[in-house]
């Protein structure tokens, strides 16, 4: 909820798995009917060639902490990864 609507956001995938995310503002929420407006302002989240999220961001957590602040916690697929699984 954000000034007294519903947002819903979601990665796209195209051309490529979780490059941005985008907002939708739900405009109609029932138990027969939904429907849904894509923001102005988007991608909300997308790629900015920094080591962390380089080829993309796909999820965004936003939690309000006061009247005015917000903090948003998001993942990103970047360039310089390394996994080392352990047998």
């Amino acid at each position: 909820f954000y000034n007294n609507k519903i947002f819903r956001v979601t990665q796209d995938c195209d051309p490529s798995y979780g490059l941005l995310v985008r907002a939708f503002e739900i405009t109609e929420l029932s138990e027969n009917t939904y429907e849904e407006k894509e923001i102005e302002k988007n991608p909300i989240l997308e790629p900015n060639n920094k080591k962390w999220n380089t080829f993309g961001m796909h999820h965004i957590d936003a939690h309000k902490i006061d009247d005015n602040q917000w903090l948003a916690c998001v993942d990103g697929r970047g360039r310089y990864w390394k996994f080392d699984f352990q047998h």
